[in-house]
């Protein structure tokens, strides 16, 4: 998987769409052009450019009798992007009157999802808490967690995890950055994750799509680190048997 793919990912588009999105920057296509050089059949080229429509991330040009298409250029998608942040920074904070002093509950799906509740993490500049890590998480999250690591030490927040323990190689890497701790706990094993910072906890679960649930209550978060602590208080190093630290 090439840079471009994974950062279009990050930015929303499955892998298809990111690739019909970078066949289409080169020049405009037809679906039939796009079929041959993908090897996609055409009523899937027509679903995916349906949704990179909607996503405003292509545009549609009539030439003779035939229709084609091509990408429209990332400067003005991440320039439409930012007005969009800009009218939610405007129109937000008048919603907030109902919730306020409540807790919230509320579910995300999809990595990108789970990728911006803990980026917002940062935001709140406390030390970050993390237990029950699959070993296979950095793979299903590709390139955005080294980002969030990159970002998050730089602005020297600090971050535990608590990763199952067959994850040592993973646990080791993680060891070697500033500002970060890793240990495993025997015998955990759970497809089930809780990161915890501030008045928030998230529950992860790693199935296809990510489901994440946001819980915003400052008792309960406590609760969480609380809980924490007692896993950290009994985790360990595992074995790394051999393996050299990186970033899988």
């Amino acid at each position: 998987m090439t840079e471009e793919i994974e950062a279009l990912i990050d930015f929303g588009l499955n892998q298809k769409e990111a690739e019909i999105y970078i066949e289409l920057s080169k020049r405009a296509k037809s679906v039939w052009e796009l079929s041959k050089s993908t090897k996609l059949s055409r009523s899937s080229i027509y679903h995916i450019l349906e949704r990179l429509k909607i996503k405003g991330m292509i545009s549609e040009i009539k030439e003779n009798k035939s229709t084609k298409f091509k990408s429209i250029e990332p400067e003005t998608i991440i320039k439409r992007s930012e007005e969009i942040t800009e009218e939610l920074k405007n129109a937000l904070p008048k919603l907030k009157f109902w919730n306020e002093n409540t807790t919230k509950a509320e579910i995300f799906i999809g990595t990108r999802a789970f990728l911006n509740l803990l980026n917002n993490f940062l935001d709140k500049k406390e030390d970050i808490l993390v237990y029950g890590i699959p070993k296979n998480v950095p793979k299903i999250l590709r390139g955005g967690i080294d980002r969030f690591h990159k970002k998050r030490v730089s602005l020297k927040i600090t971050m535990k995890h608590i990763y199952n323990y067959d994850a040592a190689k993973r646990i080791k890497y993680l060891n070697s950055l500033k500002y970060t701790e890793a240990r495993a706990v025997n015998g955990l094993k759970t497809e089930a994750t809780t990161n915890i910072c501030g008045d928030e906890v998230l529950l992860t679960i790693w199935n296809n799509p990510i489901w994440t649930i946001r819980i915003t209550n400052r008792k309960i978060s406590e609760a969480h680190k609380k809980y924490f602590k007692f896993l950290w208080g009994i985790a360990g190093y595992p074995e790394s048997r051999g393996e050299t630290p990186n970033s899988p």
